[in-house]
């Protein structure tokens, strides 16, 4: 594996941002000789207003500014669950030219005001020099302490710190490519006779910048956590265990997992990684919401059902599956359904794959209706007003997260087209107002 500042700069590249880190730099350069420190470039706030990037040129401060927020949509969309909720400043970004120090590097930093908010920073010296995975390390590494904050003492005013391994194995798991490159690396040098079982992984509380071994381990035994413990129980009880001072060592996972012992933390990873290589398979690794809403707008076709002719024109929906679920047909359509969802789930990012066992749950409910047994007893079928709500909750669901992906995406294009076309300024002032008071 490649690591420090000649490592491919290849990462964000699957986000179509931060290539221009490099240009960054050129741009700092050229516009401050001598450098006036703070107010050359105006203060940019994210549209979400999440952020603010400072000590920049404009056009890629804009830049940062939507990489942030999509990193914390994503990191969200990890956990299964929003930030928690206190009192925070918006994250700062800036980038520093410092020609004393040799290489690149990323700075974090948070602490509590007096009055109890949280305040965060990341620094980027030296942009053109930095691996650009240490930026999101960074960035995961200050979102993760979220859950941090909230359970400490109101008083309190220093942050324990949850190790490396966790908050990068999170930053990791963000991207799928990330998660495709570091198992196809840990596979190799496991055939190379470079075995470490995953014990090992928790006695990383620090890792250094750059791109390391350790660093695609620790993905990968997040990755596992998160499908064994959860994802947001594993990042609860992390943040829980070093508020109160203890170590989040090989003895907690293996509670937390309700595995026997310590070999067992082992055996349980091995056989995981056993199953990874269906899951990995080049192709189907790249976020693709719309493969999942084609198959939940319930094409008939798609599956080869031809409605009864009594039926006349009207198309197959949700309503008329349930009106007749107990029909052959319908338990058919059901089964390839969801057997069609759980292969358009491979490889997926976590929020598409919860949004699709929501679905999961309707079909397989259809599927079988009446063989799921409770002490050798059979269990009646569902009802149509429990199959009724659990389609709307699923479907909500989903129709949300569609329309949140596509405008993000909206979003991302037109800052292209208008980067292309000179047109910046215009996009730019939406990000330019003030950032509200902070509470």
């Amino acid at each position: 594996m490649k690591t420090g500042p000649g490592a491919a700069r290849s990462l964000l590249l699957v986000a179509g941002v931060m290539a221009f880190l490099p240009a960054v730099q050129a741009e700092m350069t050229a516009a401050a000789e001598p450098r006036v420190a703070s107010n050359r470039w105006p203060t940019v706030t994210s549209h979400q207003r999440n952020f603010l990037v400072a000590d920049m040129p404009k056009r890629d401060a804009v830049e940062i500014a939507v990489w942030a927020e999509s990193v914390r949509e994503r990191f969200m969309g990890w956990v299964g669950s929003p930030l928690p909720h206190g009192r925070a400043y918006p994250v700062v970004i800036t980038a520093s030219l410092r020609a004393e120090e040799p290489g690149g590097r990323v700075l974090r930093a948070l602490d509590r005001a007096s009055d109890g908010s949280l305040r965060q920073e990341l620094t980027m010296v030296n942009p053109a020099d930095m691996d650009q995975e240490d930026v999101l390390e960074a960035l995961s590494w200050l979102l993760a302490h979220r859950w941090v904050v909230v359970r400490m003492a109101e008083r309190s005013r220093n942050v324990p710190v949850l190790p490396d391994w966790l908050t990068v194995g999170i930053a990791q798991n963000l991207y799928p490519e990330l998660r495709v490159r570091n198992y196809g690396e840990v596979v190799a040098m496991e055939q190379a006779g470079s075995y470490h079982p995953a014990a090992t992984v928790f006695d990383m509380r620090f890792l250094p910048p750059g791109r390391w071994p350790e660093k695609a381990r620790a993905g990968l035994v997040v990755a596992w956590l998160s499908e064994t413990i959860g994802p947001e129980r594993l990042l609860a009880s992390c943040a829980e265990r070093v508020v109160v001072g203890l170590p989040v060592d090989v003895a907690f996972i293996q509670e937390l997992a309700g595995l026997p012992d310590p070999r067992s933390v082992n055996m349980a990873w091995d056989v995981w990684m056993a199953r990874q290589d269906r899951r990995f398979m080049p192709g189907v690794q790249a976020t693709d919401p719309e493969a999942i809403a084609r198959v939940v707008a319930l094409p008939a076709e798609m599956f080869g059902l031809e409605l009864p002719a009594s039926f006349g024109r009207r198309t197959l929906d949700a309503e008329l599956l349930i009106q007749h679920r107990a029909s052959l047909w319908v338990q058919r359509y059901a089964k390839a359904v969801a057997w069609r969802l759980r292969q358009e789930g491979i490889g997926q990012p976590p929020e598409i794959v919860e949004r699709i066992r929501a679905y999961l749950v309707f079909f397989d409910a259809l599927a079988a209706p009446g063989e799921t047994r409770h002490r050798g007893k059979p269990v009646q079928p569902r009802s149509a007003r429990w199959l009724e709500r659990t389609w709307a909750e699923a479907d909500t669901a989903w129709r949300t997260y569609l329309a949140e992906y596509q405008a993000r995406s909206a979003l991302l294009q037109r800052h292209e087209v208008a980067a292309e076309g000179g047109a910046l300024d215009a996009l730019l002032d939406r990000w330019e107002e003030p950032p509200p008071v902070a509470p």
